[in-house]
């Protein structure tokens, strides 16, 4: 794997965080599954079908509008969920978090993470910490914006092999005995 993982104009945050002797096992973002990318062209299709008939028809611009702030709001909502990023090093996990257009940094040592469980339906990984009180931050469903009790690493591909790399971390911090 590549040393320099994160040398992009995005991730300077992120170099940021790192401590010297820290070592990038994964990064990446919430990506589209492919039931989305079905339904994101269904909205498509609507749209333009929408756009098709106002032209020829000349119909109430308020709707036609309407049409356009939903379609938009949609597109919108994929942009800032591309931003989220996550990264696993050998010592914790980063998140970078995009909410109401205001970006966020946070990181769990591994010695804070009690245990994760993968919800492979919903595309994501729930972390249990071992003091949740000490963690404000907040995620968030990005497919329906519903608020988590912990934090998640939301919409990842290749979900088994980043919580490999999560209980990897884990068993490392725990106690030799």
């Amino acid at each position: 794997m590549s040393e320099n993982i994160l040398d992009d104009i995005f991730s300077d945050d992120f170099l940021e965080l790192l401590q010297p002797d820290e070592k990038v096992k994964w990064d990446g973002h919430p990506h589209l599954s492919q039931a989305d990318k079905i339904i994101l062209g269904l909205k498509w299709l609507i749209f333009t079908l929408i756009i098709a008939y106002f032209y020829t028809n000349g119909s109430d611009i308020l709707f036609f509008f309407y049409a356009i702030l939903l379609f938009f709001g949609e597109v919108y909502r994929m942009y800032h969920r591309e931003k989220n990023r996550y990264v696993i090093t050998d010592q914790r996990i980063l998140f970078q978090l995009y909410r109401k257009r205001k970006k966020t940094l946070h990181s769990i040592p591994f010695s804070d993470i009690k245990s994760i469980s993968i919800r492979k339906k919903e595309e994501y990984i729930a972390i249990k910490l071992k003091n949740r009180k000490q963690y404000k931050f907040k995620t968030y469903s990005l497919k329906n914006n519903e608020q988590r009790g912990y934090p998640t690493l939301e919409m990842i591909e290749n979900i088994e092999e980043v919580a490999a790399y999560i209980n990897e971390g884990i068993q490392l911090q725990l106690p030799k005995g």
